[in-house]
């Protein structure tokens, strides 16, 4: 991700000689610009896959799923309409909404997963949601088991003839 951002950084020429043979130098020019703003929108976006992943394997997907609701639609797409249209920076005013959208939701989705803010800091969200699961109590070797009743079908009804 470094690498890639460093050569985007670096080399964006090379990077775009493939895609844009036949282009205007301003068609070069906003590509250059976008690719800039893609060097450090992929961190934000990998932190963002990586803290919702997190939240999903903590049995947290409601979290991750408001994180990003918030962070894509009640910041990135104002910021994006903002800067590109309010601030006349165009194209690249909408591609630095989306990161500034990807970069509300990678801190707080990283930030939940921690442990330090699951055990001591008080979630903005119900505690059924984030609350730790109580594990299943095992049955021992002396007990029972109970038998598994199983569902009954009820016949299905035919609608009347006409």
């Amino acid at each position: 991700m470094t690498a890639v951002g460093l050569v985007y950084l670096t080399l964006p020429r090379l990077v775009l000689a493939p895609i844009l043979t036949n282009g205007s130098a301003r068609a070069m020019t906003i590509a250059g610009q976008l690719l800039i703003v893609t060097a450090f929108l992929q961190f934000f976006d990998c932190a963002q896959n990586i803290g919702v992943g997190l939240l999903r394997g903590l049995d947290d997907t409601r979290s991750g799923f408001r994180i990003t609701v918030i962070g894509y639609w009640a910041v990135g797409l104002p910021a994006a309409w903002l800067l590109a249209f309010a601030l006349h920076l165009e194209t690249v005013g909408i591609w630095l909404g989306l990161l500034t959208g990807l970069a509300a939701t990678a801190l707080p989705c990283c930030a939940a997963t921690t442990p330090r803010s699951r055990r001591h800091t008080p979630s903005p969200f119900p505690a059924h949601e984030t609350a730790a699961r109580a594990p299943t109590p095992r049955r021992s070797a002396a007990e029972p088991r109970t038998p598994r009743t199983r569902a009954v079908r009820r016949p299905v009804r035919e609608p009347p003839p006409p």
